[in-house]
Formats: structure tokens, sequence, C-alpha cells
């Protein structure tokens, strides 16, 4: 009878301390008396209680590994936008050819001479537009020597003109030649082209006449 009453008390007490208290509960014998007894302890019970987190706790858990997560791209982010910042670009090509161009048409600089942080170099040599791969502030510069009597062209981002270039050439001798040149510094986004459009100019090959761009921030 006793050790009903015992085992009576027992499942009351760890009903209520299940619901109220953050311990385990364990139920240990006494040897001198024969008698059943209860016991809380936080550790290393002989019969451990399973014990379920409280709905609040279990949400600050998840909670807190959104932030951490959120934190760990945020940080890759961050440094992958520094590491593009601070990628050189940089690009010195030339004609190839000696050629006239008619108007509003874009002159080739195939003749590479220098050229880094540029993975479409191919397409710039065929079509002579460079594509901006790394978000920045570039300086394009361009000299081009001719003999034409009007020398015209035009440095674009897009459709856009950013500098023009005049040149008045006296031909009435066989070689005479004139440069002109423009230098411009712009911002580029991704996949913002600068080029070089001319206006039926005859262009002069190798170095007389190149194009040269630099990311410079």
């Amino acid at each position: 009878m006793a050790t009903q009453e015992m085992e009576s008390q027992y499942e009351s007490i760890k009903r209520t301390l299940e619901n109220e208290h953050p311990y385990d509960i364990c139920k240990v014998g006494n040897k001198e008396t024969g008698d059943d007894a209860i016991e809380m302890k936080k550790t290393d019970c002989a019969t451990k209680i399973k014990r379920v987190d409280q709905p609040w706790k279990l949400l600050i858990k998840i909670i807190l590994v959104v932030v951490i997560v959120s934190l760990v791209f945020s940080c890759i982010s961050i440094t992958v936008t520094v590491l593009m910042k601070t990628k050189n670009v940089v690009l010195t090509s030339c004609v190839l050819h000696n050629k006239t161009y008619s108007s509003y048409e874009t002159i080739v600089f195939p003749l590479t001479i220098t050229s880094d942080g540029i993975s479409n170099i191919e397409t710039f040599q065929t079509t002579g537009k460079f594509t901006c791969e790394t978000p920045g502030f570039y300086m394009l510069s361009v000299f081009i020597t001719s003999s034409t009597t009007d020398v015209r062209y035009k440095l674009m981002r897009n459709y856009e003109v950013i500098s023009r270039v005049y040149m008045i050439v006296n031909t009435k001798e066989m070689h005479d030649f004139r440069t002109g040149s423009a230098t411009v510094t712009v911002k580029l986004a991704v996949d913002d082209t600068l080029y070089v459009k001319s206006s039926n100019l005859n262009v002069r090959p190798s170095s007389e006449s190149c194009l040269t761009i630099v990311k410079v921030g």
C-alpha cells in the first residue's frame, strides 16, 4: 500500500516538475528503509525525463540561425564587391592595317599590346567595342593618325558621345599626316561599352593609331 502511495506521489510530482522546473526527475531507492524516494537532479539521473523546449525557445534558436546565415552571406558579398573594385583592368590595342572608315563605322583595334582583367578580348579585337565586366571608373585615351582632309571621330559610351575630335589636314603633300587625340574618364556599369566611331576617316596602322583603357577606380 505504501509503495502504491509512493508511486502515485512520484507521478504527481513528476508531472508538476515537468511543467514548472527545468530539472530532470529521478526515482531512487533507499537501501536502509527499502522505501522509494523522489530526487531532483540536474544531471546523471538513473532514469531521465526528456524535456521538450518551449516554443519561444525554439523560435529564438531559429532567429539566431537566420541572423548568422545572413551575416555570413553579407560578409561574402562585401568581400566579392571589394575584390571586384580592386581588380586591375588594362587594355592597349592598335590599328593593324591602313584603312578608310565610312561615317558611323566603329574603328577596330585588333593589335593588342597589353591586356589584363579582360575575358572577352577577342570580341573587342573583332568589333572594336570594349564591354565592361567590372564596374567602376575608367580612363579612355585614343590617338589616331590620318591623312584625311577633314578628320572627325567620336568617343562613345554605349550610344552616348563622350568626346569629339576634329583635325584639319593639308593633303597637298603625299606624306602630310596629322594626329588627333582625346582622353576622358567615365563611370561604367557591367555591360556598358566603350568604342570609337569614325566619320569618313583614313586611319594609319600600328603604333600610329591606338586605344588605351584603364580602370582607375
